[in-house]
């Protein structure tokens, strides 16, 4: 496999995809973990101790700003399973069922937007509170903090 690069964002989805993870099974939940601390060792990034700091700390402001941007993005993603059902009972209903699957989708568009922004507010409180972080890293750094990238499970599997 080809070394791969990794971004910022890619930091802030590891972020999110312990905790969405983290009741997987073991395979999946650890892979989780163990990327996410390589990529905060790599980016010199504490992220989970930087997310529980008190308000009162020197970041706790950017911390509070940290934990709510992650709680925006998980609640656009909340209830993804039950999608494609909904979908089908609604359009079920006629034209009233049609006409609030649409209102629906709207909110959705609007919960593409707010993940967006939430991301965004996330890479700039980075970047604030660790500028010297590097912008991307790769799989040799992730390696050198014990975690090779070359095998990792499939979430899809675990379905």
């Amino acid at each position: 496999m080809a070394s791969m690069i990794y971004t910022r964002e890619n930091l802030i989805q590891s972020v999110l995809d312990v905790q969405r993870y983290c009741s997987a099974e073991a395979g999946l939940a650890d892979d989780m973990r163990g990327f996410n601390q390589a990529l905060e060792a790599a980016f010199g990034t504490p992220l989970r101790e930087f997310s529980s700091a008190g308000f009162f700390t020197e970041t706790g402001p950017q911390a509070l700003l940290f934990r709510r941007g992650i709680e925006a993005i998980q609640a656009q993603e909340s209830g993804v399973l039950e999608e494609g059902l909904l979908y089908l009972k609604l359009e079920e209903q006629g034209e009233s069922g049609k006409q609030l699957l649409q209102a629906y989708l709207s909110v959705g568009g609007a919960g593409s937007e707010v993940r967006r922004k939430a991301t965004e507010l996330l890479l700039q409180i980075v970047a604030a509170v660790w500028p010297a972080a590097p912008v991307q890293v790769t799989s040799a750094d992730l390696l050198q903090h014990g975690f090779n990238d070359e095998q990792r499970p499939d979430p899809l599997d675990f379905w």
